[in-house]
């Protein structure tokens, strides 16, 4: 997961297991922004402390004003809506939270080739 995550500031998380994530302590190093330049080093510890800063900010907006638990109502609901749409060109709707995904198929049922589906998306932008 990433930008979307940062609202356009340089984010990103990984979802995993314990297991996992209890080998990540191991090591020595690990982020993005590879080796420390030291003709470099006082600017990017100033980004990394703005960054750090950004994201603690962030991280509280999303937990104070209970953006995760709005997200699975208005999902919730978004499904349901999406759903009840009776149509046999809608094969599944699925998704979790608001990362949504429609299948759309042809007369036969069959899911529509990726090609098709870019034309149809192309002639229905704004």
């Amino acid at each position: 997961m990433a930008k979307g995550i940062g609202n356009g500031f340089p984010m990103g998380a990984v979802v995993t297991t314990e297991e996992i994530a209890a080998s990540f302590g191991k090591a020595l190093y690990f982020n993005t922004f590879g080796g420390i330049q030291w003709h470099l080093l006082w600017e990017k510890l100033y980004w990394r402390f703005l960054i750090l800063v950004q994201r603690f900010i962030y991280l509280q907006v999303i937990e104070e004003e209970k953006l995760q638990e709005n997200c699975a109502v208005v999902g919730d609901y978004f499904l349901k809506q999406l759903a009840s749409i009776d149509s046999p060109l809608i094969g599944d709707v699925r998704g979790k939270g608001l990362m949504i995904g429609m299948e759309f198929v042809d007369e036969d049922g069959h899911p529509l080739p990726a090609a098709r589906m870019a034309n149809i998306f192309e002639r229905v932008k704004l």
